[in-house]
């Protein structure tokens, strides 16, 4: 089968900074937040379980009311209008992708693949058949480790000598359905003396309203199994902290990111009621130095938790994504070893918020935050398949990854767009913030680069992208994309720093299959991750395929590109 992708083209916009500020009277100096709760996780080492579980019975992860806080007729009635919404601009430059062809291997213009190589997939034993998968992977020399809602593996950096196990049986908790976990991320920290993989899973009890962090910090930085030995293991009771929260059957947490910084390590979750009820943002922070130094044993940590809407008063400040800094921003007075977090709204706006985070090694953290403006942005439809009248579900246009060198933060997410007059599609944004610090102490942050790029077609969506960084700021941007005559497939465009537009783009792996049996969910995140080389870039994400004869599922792909 042939497909046709097209990719967008760039818009540069500069904004200027308006700084909100927590309980700040008017004409006071700027007052950065405390933690509401400071408490210590503890290592919690369990036996690693008996991998090869056979049950391959099709589990939905969640649906889209828990995830987004809406309920289905709600969020159904607002895809609809967001093919027709009339707020949509067509992206200025679309760049034609090559179609496929098995006699091509990549097309010259676009950036090459090292290699590539399948992850995981639906029927694979260690799966226990849980859908979407949310494939996020990091690296590092000689090891790449994947996780998705049905498990992590850990192998050579050709995909070869696999190690495997569930999240059940990884983290010693019992087998689903006694435990519930999901929504993994994954991240191999190169800006530390001791390098090493993090790997944060969440865990959901609603019977009991329990709800954990489930974080584990490899013991050197090419772990060679899953065991103890290679790994400190903690759970961490992850339940609403507030002493009044708004909702009271506490919270439990959904949609981790995961960032770090010189000295600090971020989690950043949404919180639910156990009954369905509004959301609120937490955003948790490590000492990051202090996880790291576990060669000789596993050692506790401070947490400190924050709730991003008691520091601006807005209860919009919702879904953040913390930076992965690669090399680290730079101090400022009164403000040391900075970590940046991004976040926006979920509808029909232009704000952009860039929260600091500092002076975690201190154990005196502070949070605070400045506030600015870009392109109106918006809920995108769902991306039309071939072979199918279902759409593909593009979720909704929160920040999906940030990624940093230095005092440069790059952030990226979709938006609606329109292309050829027909129906609204999905289109990704891509933004440069540069940040610093005023006279008075407050944290500033501009808008250098806005670059919207959609398909060159009608009907063409590009959706749910990743993002990193190398030490040139050459960004790589990972996205899953389908149209009318293509299934769901996992794409990647570069761009240098100083490029007027994106590559074009180079297909990880096309999907070869109409439709998926778990419906419209294809995932929440596709995950790009920055060579601890800092040159070259990792690649994760989904494709269709028919795994089993007439039997349409995900299988995940990673690849390695310049």
């Amino acid at each position: 089968m042939r497909s046709y992708h097209p990719l967008g083209r760039v818009v540069t916009l500069v904004a200027l900074v308006s700084p909100l500020w927590w309980s700040s009277p008017l004409g006071a100096a700027p007052r950065p937040a405390r933690p509401i709760a400071v408490t210590r996780i503890e290592p919690r080492e369990p036996a690693l379980r008996a991998t090869g579980l056979t049950d391959l019975r099709a589990v939905s992860e969640e649906t889209p009311p828990s995830h987004i806080g809406l309920d289905p007729a709600s969020y159904r009635r607002l895809k609809r209008w967001a093919a027709t919404s009339p707020a949509a601009p067509p992206p200025a430059l679309r760049l034609e992708f090559r179609a496929e062809g098995s006699e091509v291997a990549h097309r010259a213009s676009g950036p090459p693949l090292q290699r590539s190589f399948a992850g995981i997939d639906l029927v694979q034993p260690f799966n226990f058949g849980v859908e979407p998968p949310d494939s996020t992977v990091a690296a590092n020399a000689g090891r790449v480790l994947e996780a998705t809602n049905a498990g992590i593996r850990l192998t050579r950096d050709d995909g070869t000598n696999p190690l495997s196990a569930t999240l059940q049986e990884f983290f010693g908790e019992p087998p689903f359905p006694a435990a519930f976990l999901f929504d993994p991320r994954v991240f191999f920290d190169r800006n530390a003396l001791n390098r090493r993989f993090f790997l944060a899973v969440l865990e959901r009890d609603s019977l009991a309203r329990q709800s954990w962090l489930h974080l584990a910090v490899s013991r050197s930085d090419r772990p060679a199994a899953l065991d103890a030995a290679s790994w400190c293991r903690y759970k961490i009771d992850f339940r609403d902290q507030r002493p009044d929260p708004v909702n009271p059957d506490v919270g439990w947490a959904d949609f981790p990111q995961l960032g770090v910084g010189a000295d600090a390590l971020l989690v950043a979750t949404n919180q639910w009621g156990f009954t369905f009820g509004s959301g609120i943002a937490y955003l948790r922070v490590f000492h990051k130095l202090i996880l790291e130094d576990n060669a000789a044993a596993c050692p506790g940590s401070p947490m400190y938790s924050f709730v991003p809407a008691q520091v601006s008063g807005n209860i919009n400040d919702f879904t953040l994504s913390p930076v992965q800094h690669y090399s680290a921003p730079a101090s400022f007075p009164g403000h040391q070893n900075p970590a940046y977090v991004v976040s926006n709204l979920t509808f029909q706006n232009t704000l952009y918020r860039v929260w600091r985070v500092s002076n975690v090694a201190s154990g005196n953290p502070t949070l605070d935050l400045a506030s600015l403006h870009g392109s109106f942005y918006d809920l995108a439809p769902d991306a039309a398949q071939a072979g199918s009248s279902q759409g593909l579900d593009t979720l909704v246009p929160w920040i999906s990854q940030a990624a940093g060198v230095g005092n440069a933060v790059w952030a990226t997410h979709s938006t609606v767009c329109n292309v050829g007059g027909g129906a609204n599609e999905s289109c990704i944004r891509v933004l440069r913030f540069e940040v610093g610090q005023a006279a008075d102490g407050s944290p500033t942050a501009t808008l250098s680069q806005e670059l919207t790029f959609g398909g060159t077609s009608d009907g063409v969506s590009l959706w749910m992208p990743g993002l990193a960084v190398n030490q040139a700021e050459r960004t790589l941007v990972s996205f899953h994309t389908s149209s009318p005559a293509s299934n769901l497939s996992v794409w990647y465009t570069t761009k240098g720093l100083l490029e007027p537009s994106y590559a074009s783009p180079t297909s990880v792996s096309d999907g070869t299959c109409p439709g998926l049996n778990n419906g419209r969910r294809n995932g929440d995140y596709v995950t790009a991750f920055t060579d601890p080389d800092f040159t070259n870039f990792w690649v994760a994400g989904e494709r269709s395929v028919e795994l089993l004869p007439e039997f349409c599922e995900w299988q995940t792909w990673i690849a390695k590109a310049r």
